[in-house]
C-alpha cells in the first residue's frame, strides 16, 4: 500500500525485540537498497496502528505485531519477510520513478518486482528446483486482510500470487535486469 506522504503521529519502536528478525529486516533492506537504488526509512509500527504495511515517499513501515506473525508462522519465514519487504520497497521505486500505476496495476506491478527480487535472491523455490513454489506464493495472500483485498485495489490473491511468480520468473528464467521487469 502507498500513500502520498508519510502520515504524522505514526507511533514507531527501534526494531523488534528479536535479534534474527531484526537482522533479517537489515539485511533485506541493504540488499534491496543496493538493487533499487533506494534506501527508505524503515519505521516498526506498534501494534495500536491500523495498517500491517505501508509505503510512502522515502518510508516503508511495517506493523510489528504482523511482521512477527510473518516471521514466525512457518519455516518459509526468510522468504515471507523478504517478499513484503521488497513489495513496499518496490513502491517507493514506483514513485521515484514516477510511476504512476491505476487501479490495482500499481500493486500488482509491486508484486512482480517482489517476485523478482525472490529470484534474484534465490528464495522461495523450496526444494522445488528452480521455480518459484507454487504453495508458498498463494500463502503470501492466503490470509484475510482487509488492506490487502480487493476494495482496496490490491486484486484477487490468485493475481497477486501470479504476479509473484512472473516476477521470479523474469530474473531467474528471462534474465531481465531489475528496469526491465
Amino acid at each position: 500500500c502507498f500513500l502520498p506522504a508519510k502520515p504524522v503521529g505514526l507511533k514507531t519502536r527501534e526494531g523488534t525485540g528479536e535479534d534474527a528478525l531484526d537482522k533479517r529486516v537489515t539485511a533485506e533492506s541493504n540488499f534491496l537498497g543496493s538493487l533499487f537504488g533506494v534506501e527508505p526509512l524503515v519505521l516498526i509500527l506498534d501494534d495500536g496502528e491500523e495498517r500491517p504495511v505501508l509505503a510512502a515517499p522515502g518510508a516503508v513501515a511495517f506493523r510489528l505485531g504482523w511482521l512477527k506473525e510473518r516471521w514466525n508462522s512457518d519455516d518459509n519465514r526468510a522468504a515471507t519477510v523478504a517478499f513484503w519487504i521488497a513489495h513496499e520497497w518496490a513502491h517507493v521505486l514506483q514513485e521515484q520513478r514516477g510511476l504512476k500505476l491505476p487501479g490495482i496495476s500499481r500493486e500488482l506491478h509491486a508484486d512482480v518486482l517482489a517476485g523478482w527480487y525472490l529470484g534474484k535472491r534465490n528464495f522461495a523455490t523450496l526444494g522445488s528446483g528452480p521455480d518459484l513454489d507454487p504453495a508458498f506464493a498463494a500463502s503470501l495472500f492466503a490470509e484475510e486482510d482487509p488492506f490487502t483485498n480487493e476494495r482496496f485495489e490490491h486484486g484477487k490473491a490468485s493475481e497477486r500470487a501470479y504476479a509473484v511468480a512472473e516476477g521470479f520468473n523474469l530474473f531467474r528464467k528471462d534474465k531481465l535486469p531489475l528496469d526491465k521487469a
